[in-house]
């Protein structure tokens, strides 16, 4: 399994694909929990103060995201990725099947369409 980076603009898509090697069954609040210990750093430096997860559950996938957004316009204090930080950050993690997904929508600038448009690309999984 390898990890996929996408980038359209100011935005990227960074999916870190992780096998469940003792396949065992991820319940919703191990996943909640797994990820606010996870985006805690996030969530210290955002407008959000907290994470907010939203369950996205539903028949084999199992998981969930909260998004974070700078404090300030032209703030970029989340870094998602090595040597580079971004303004706004929405956070997944997902369980389907065998594999757990980490997955971040991360922008250098404030939410814009194209931002919107990978989040909902990510949410509208099936």
């Amino acid at each position: 399994m390898r990890e996929i980076r996408a980038f359209k603009g100011a935005v990227i898509i960074a999916i870190s694909p992780l096998p469940n090697i003792n396949r065992q069954t991820v319940s919703d609040v191990s996943l909640r929990a797994l990820h606010a210990k996870a985006t805690a750093r996030y969530a210290d430096q955002s407008k959000e103060r907290a994470s907010k997860f939203v369950s996205m559950s539903r028949g084999d996938l199992v998981g969930g995201y909260a998004s974070f957004t700078a404090m300030n316009d032209g703030e970029r204090p989340f870094a998602v990725l090595p040597n580079r930080t971004y303004s706004s950050v929405t956070s997944f993690v997902i369980s389907y099947r065998f594999v757990f997904f980490s997955i971040s929508v991360a922008s250098e600038r404030s939410p814009d369409e194209d931002y919107r448009q990978a989040v909902n690309a990510i949410l509208s999984i099936k």
